[in-house]
């Protein structure tokens, strides 16, 4: 992390026109779709005598207090590393997935970070319930986010969030999990319904529109190939 941050932070920790840092982006913090198992399993098979492996073997069967307390360690030493080479600048956070964000992170999150990021895209009908009820618990997702600053007393920002339509020349096959609307006027109503309730809550301090262009219509390094962008590939 140290070496991370001297090479990626130092250079820039007088910038006039940087706002802060990320940590990381969506990271697992327990089952989901990339692996169906907590993280406590992943830790108790490392080699034994390592470290995540000896604090593993004491949360053994308790996979709920090995996530708080591996939390607390990612948190406190990335926070560290960045805040050793900048002093200046804002810790953002992790862009956390509001469907797949356990309390128990946000509870320990609030305490390194000047700023929660979350990653807020809108699923297809029913998709939140079904993630609760398969991965689940996690922090309820509302139009205001007002869940997670209960939970963490800090300003809030979308780091990412889109919406997409059928008309834009790409096939939006990739990820499947989102709503494709018919023309870009039914795309541009759903963004203002998306945002105009965020910020009506005063701990929202801003919001980022997943991204400028669309992805390539034969799809990028992962196969995502959504009308994502304000600007056509065309």
């Amino acid at each position: 992390a140290a070496a991370v941050a001297a090479s990626a932070v130092a250079p820039r920790r007088d910038d006039p026109n940087l706002v802060g840092w990320y940590l990381d982006s969506e990271l697992r913090w327990g089952p989901d779709w990339r692996k169906q198992q907590p993280l406590l399993d992943d830790y108790l098979a490392l080699p034994p005598g390592s470290p995540g492996r000896v604090v593993a073997d004491r949360c053994a069967g308790d996979p709920d207090r090995f996530l708080r307390l591996l939390a607390r360690r990612y948190f406190k030493v990335t926070a560290a590393a960045v805040r050793a080479e900048d002093p200046h600048h804002l810790i953002l956070g992790t862009k956390m997935i509001t469907q797949l964000t356990p309390p128990a992170v946000l509870r320990v999150a609030r305490r390194y970070v000047d700023v929660l990021t979350v990653d807020d895209y809108t699923l297809l009908p029913g998709l939140d319930d079904l993630i609760q009820q398969t991965w689940g618990p996690f922090v309820p997702r509302t139009p205001t986010l007002d869940a997670f600053y209960a939970a963490t007393h800090r300003p809030l920002m979308v780091a990412e969030y889109s919406f997409r339509a059928a008309d834009a020349g790409v096939p939006n096959s990739w990820p499947p999990i989102f709503l494709v609307y018919a023309t870009q006027q039914e795309r541009a109503d759903a963004y203002a319904a998306y945002v105009e309730p965020l910020h009506q809550a005063f701990w929202v301090v801003g919001d980022f529109w997943f991204e400028y262009v669309d992805e390539p219509a034969g799809g990028r390094f992962d196969g995502e190939d959504s009308n994502f962008g304000v600007v056509s590939t065309a």
